[in-house]
């Protein structure tokens, strides 16, 4: 038999190898019902913690969302401003070698608008229309000319 039942027996006087009495039963069940609603308040006041907490962690997370796309909006907003004040071009340009973003100085260069170039491979800015390949381009200054849309 397990303990914990014997401990619970013994606690009501019962024996294991004697049938309890009516009352000794009677005493048992309003233990063991007692017990099970107490066990029910417990869980629902669980429950509740967990839903509370739950609410709170949701809404922090979306605290520090919010404050963390708002840090980033910032940033991003300077260095705006920052490329579009240089009186040279720049390209921001990814791996597969595709235009992710540019200054004004690089769209009035080329003789493009600014919603044109995202996108575009950089190889159409190049006057042989090549570009070259990352190991190349890493490993060595690298003369490239340009040709405007016109």
């Amino acid at each position: 038999m397990h303990m914990l039942l014997e401990r619970q027996l013994r606690r009501l006087c019962l024996q294991v190898d004697q049938p309890p009495t009516v009352e000794q039963w009677q005493a048992f069940l309003e233990w063991r019902d007692q017990s099970y609603a107490d066990y029910d308040g417990d869980s629902e006041v669980l429950e509740r913690s967990l839903a509370v907490s739950s609410t709170e962690m949701r809404e922090l997370y979306n605290t520090l969302r919010e404050s963390s796309e708002s840090l980033i909006r910032g940033e991003r907003d300077k260095l705006r401003t920052v490329m579009n004040n240089v009186a040279e071009g720049i390209v921001i340009f990814g791996r597969e070698g595709l235009i992710d973003s540019c200054n004004i100085a690089t769209a009035r260069t080329f003789g493009y608008r600014m919603d044109e170039l995202p996108g575009m491979p950089i190889s159409q800015l190049l006057a042989d229309g090549k570009f070259p390949l990352q190991s190349e381009f890493v490993e060595a200054e690298l003369e490239l000319t340009g040709k405007r849309r016109d």
